[in-house]
């Protein structure tokens, strides 16, 4: 039998013996395991002692008494314990909280330090004859480019402004940022855009035309940004070999990414120069006498006999196909 089952054995003539020293050394061993037990003043059950006398119940109160003094300071002891360990558990992690915060903040500045250090890399977008390209600019702008046309711009963007350069025809759609302007530069004006969608074409000599879809533009010459206009949607200008600014109505400006392909008293020199841009062909007329000829018509995705057939019929001249090359005469 173990102590656990001897201990509940121990009544108070034991004790009485443990006191006076007449108790066996087993005994001895029982009462002694039982005082030690950790937990004794919850585990015992004082029912089972015998009341002999009033002397007895006294000295047995007592030692009741101081078991659970005992034990009520061990418990005490306990908590004072469990107390500093949650107060140096709560310190350590505030310590770890603010250790992380420093590195988080450190890494985030190394990330803006090294951002800040990146040399921008120029990059050209070129879309050849007979090509249309849909191409993304880092700040999220999207820009269509015309058959014929290049675009050029830094990546990544820095600086207080995204200033891109064109050459040719193309449609943007300018994702807005109040802080960083988007300039639109070419040889001949300037476009100074916040965020809004525009066409703009520079393939005429001297001159670009711009139409404005949605948004708000200030559109200027290249050498006196003083005499721009501001561009409001449904809104038209155009520069000039002089170096001004003028309105005009262009409505159909940036039909091309639609697949619309759109003339207006344009001349057969200018139809023959688009035609080439759009199809990838080498398109002349063969008599310098047929340049000034307008040429009205419409077409949506059209195929280029299509075209040469509705060219030779309006303006009454003929087309021949060599190769690569077409004659209009």
């Amino acid at each position: 039998m173990g102590m656990e089952d001897n201990r509940n054995k121990i009544d108070a003539q034991m004790l009485k013996r443990y006191h006076q020293g007449l108790c066996t050394p087993e005994e001895c061993e029982q009462i002694e395991y039982w005082l030690n037990a950790s937990t004794i003043g919850d585990e015992l059950d004082y029912s089972h002692i015998p009341k002999n006398s009033a002397k007895e119940n006294l000295s047995w109160a007592a030692l009741k008494q101081q078991l659970t003094k005992e034990d009520e300071q061990a418990s005490v002891a306990i908590l004072h314990q469990t107390t500093n360990t949650d107060i140096k558990r709560k310190w350590t992690f505030a310590a770890a909280s603010i250790l992380l915060a420093a590195c988080f903040a450190s890494f985030a500045y190394y990330l803006i330090s090294q951002s800040a250090n990146i040399k921008p890399v120029n990059v050209s977008v070129v879309a050849k004859a007979g090509q249309r390209i849909k191409t993304a600019l880092p700040d999220g702008t999207i820009v269509m480019l015309n058959a014929g046309s290049t675009l050029s711009y830094p990546k990544p963007f820095t600086g207080s402004m995204r200033s891109v350069f064109l050459e040719g025809e193309a449609w943007f759609d300018v994702k807005q940022d109040m802080h960083r302007p988007f300039i639109l530069k070419t040889p001949n004006t300037i476009t100074e855009v916040l965020g809004t969608q525009f066409n703009l074409n520079t393939f005429k000599n001297n001159i670009d035309e711009i139409y404005v879809e949605s948004g708000q533009i200030k559109f200027s010459p290249a050498k006196n940004k003083t005499i721009g206009l501001i561009l409001s949607a449904r809104e038209g200008a155009q520069s000039t070999p002089l170096g001004k600014i003028e309105r005009t109505a262009t409505l159909s400006a940036s039909a091309w990414k639609d697949g619309k392909l759109i003339f207006k008293d344009a001349t057969l020199l200018e139809v023959c120069d688009r035609l080439s841009r759009w199809y990838g062909l080498n398109i002349k007329l063969a008599d310098k006498n047929l340049q000034n000829i307008p040429y009205t018509a419409e077409f949506n995705n059209p195929n280029i006999n299509v075209v040469l057939q509705n060219i030779a019929f309006v303006t009454n001249t003929s087309y021949t196909i060599k190769g690569q090359q077409i004659y209009i005469k």
